[in-house]
């Protein structure tokens, strides 16, 4: 199981294959089918809640011993949707096994998920000094520790763990987003591109489930020091069938006043912008309607507006807390279905808060 537990810690490859193999050569092994099913859950993907109830109802018809048991216990309480529940199973098998490589991974995600910022550095924080320096996965852990600091603006500890953790060669794609993160929090726009291009053996890969997001920072780095040129080729190159790519190009979009006017086209040909703008529109066509349905010349929506324009406008009397708060909350319920990204969603409570906001 090492090497499925490297799959998990590392995102290189599809673990899946592994643990196949693992069930066919003993099918009433239980710890397969929960790990396939632990997995499949921290894709947060709801297609594959069937199959990840169908490997935890085999594994419940397979015998086990008492950590195995905990291990399909805190995975079916994921499964429920209670993943506050999971992490505190999680965490009293790592009470009495601190060196659980897969209860340490699944808690450190689903604190992620949870945006439990704590946790993500306490969990890993009391079990690292029981695992040995020469196991094969504690650079993993470090790469986890890291972000757990960065998480709770200890910048410059989670920079030299995380820079430690790739000391030794091993590849830990978790540690150089962990670093990235620092820069990019401290405004080091150049360190930050130079650090993920020069990582790049330990994240771009294809087979590495990190790529996109880690190519997505080294695009925000471009973003952020205005340069559109190299955002666009991040972009063109490593993000476009990703699911950053939407993101991307909303930040993009918020820079269109820095971009060429569309050109007139060439005899038979369809009209055409110029330079980043030409790039710009292609990028929105290649991915469709929705998230990418930016227009450039159509009004900013109220859910893009900064805070300077929204305090403006309401001092204008154009705008009030509450109308703006109605079309955030409808932006939410509209995308919340595909991207699943909103923890303790509570539109009552905001429209409350903007209603007394807008008595005072």
């Amino acid at each position: 199981m090492l090497f499925w537990l490297w799959h998990l810690s590392s995102f290189y490859g599809d673990p899946l294959g592994d643990l196949d193999d693992a069930s066919a050569a003993d099918p009433g092994w239980m710890l397969p089918q929960v790990m396939r099913a632990g997995f499949l859950l921290t894709l947060t993907e709801r297609h594959l809640l069937a199959p990840a109830r169908e490997a935890l109802d085999e594994a419940a018809r397979c015998p086990g011993n008492e950590r195995e048991q905990a291990h399909l216990a805190a995975a079916q309480r994921a499964l429920t949707g209670d993943w506050q529940g999971a992490c505190d199973l999680w965490e009293r098998l790592l009470l009495d096994h601190p060196c659980d490589a897969l209860a340490l991974q699944l808690a450190h995600l689903f604190d992620f998920y949870r945006g439990d910022a704590r946790e993500l550095r306490l969990r890993v924080a009391r079990v690292l000094p029981q695992w040995p320096r020469d196991d094969a996965l504690y650079p993993y852990v470090l790469g986890m520790y890291a972000f757990g600091l960065e998480e709770n603006h200890l910048y410059p500890q989670a920079e030299a763990v995380g820079r430690e953790a790739l000391d030794g060669g091993a590849r830990v794609p978790w540690a150089v987003h962990a670093v990235a993160h620092v820069m990019e929090m401290q405004g080091r726009h150049d360190e930050g591109r130079a650090w993920l291009q020069s990582q790049r053996r330990n994240w771009s890969e294809d087979d590495n489930g990190l790529r996109g997001h880690n190519a997505w920072h080294l695009a925000l780095f471009h973003l952020e020091a205005m340069d559109l040129d190299g955002a666009l080729q991040v972009y063109d190159t490593e993000i476009a069938p990703l699911i950053e790519a939407g993101l991307t190009l909303q930040r993009l979009h918020r820079c269109g006043e820095r971009l060429p006017l569309p050109v007139a086209p060439h005899r038979g040909e369809p009209p055409r912008p110029a330079g980043h703008l030409e790039q710009f529109a292609h990028l929105r066509q290649r991915h469709g309607s929705g998230a990418l349905a930016m227009k450039c010349d159509t009004p900013t929506a109220l859910h893009e507006l900064s805070a300077t324009e929204l305090l403006a406008q309401y001092a204008r009397g154009t705008l009030s807390p509450v109308e703006v708060t109605r079309a955030i909350i409808a932006h939410i319920e509209r995308w919340e279905p595909h991207l699943k990204a909103t923890y303790a969603f509570d539109p009552d409570g905001a429209l409350a808060m903007a209603r007394a906001s807008q008595a005072r």
